[in-house]
């Protein structure tokens, strides 16, 4: 129950969090990582990853799953405006991505290092270890050294 409570604060602190200053944050790097590449988050300071149950829509089974929620896209012309904020039933990913609860080590892996080798990621396959690069690297939050 705890652990909910913390999950829920967590969350709401990262959607209800100015972005960052500087918008250049916003733009993802030029380079698209591969698995050569060595890479590194950038804001880490506005990225909070939770593992949260989802529900499966199509035959309505729940999962653990891992939420990297972001305030990169956060709007700070309506920060502290007093909206009431309705999330949605399967948790509002739009500022932030839902992966299998097997990524969970290679993003804290991510969390943890100053950069870090695509290929070093504690992903089973090289293409698992490629889709997660990208995925963080569209979303702005993933740089290519």
């Amino acid at each position: 129950m705890l652990e909910a409570h913390s999950t829920h604060l967590k969350r709401d602190f990262i959607m209800n969090r100015l972005p960052p200053y500087d918008q250049q944050l916003l733009i993802p790097s030029e380079k698209i990582p591969v698995l050569e590449d060595m890479v590194c988050l950038r804001s880490k300071d506005h990225i909070v990853i939770t593992v949260e149950t989802s529900q499966d829509r199509a035959d309505e089974s729940t999962e653990m799953m891992v939420f990297v929620l972001h305030s990169l896209k956060n709007q700070r012309e309506s920060h502290m405006m007093g909206g009431v904020c309705v999330e949605k039933e399967d948790h509002d990913v739009s500022r932030g991505l839902k992966f299998p609860l097997s990524h969970l080590q290679a993003l804290q892996q991510l969390q943890q290092a100053e950069k870090l080798a695509v290929a070093q990621l504690q992903l089973p396959t090289e293409e698992a270890k490629c889709k997660l690069v990208v995925a963080l690297w569209s979303e702005s939050l993933l740089d290519v050294v």
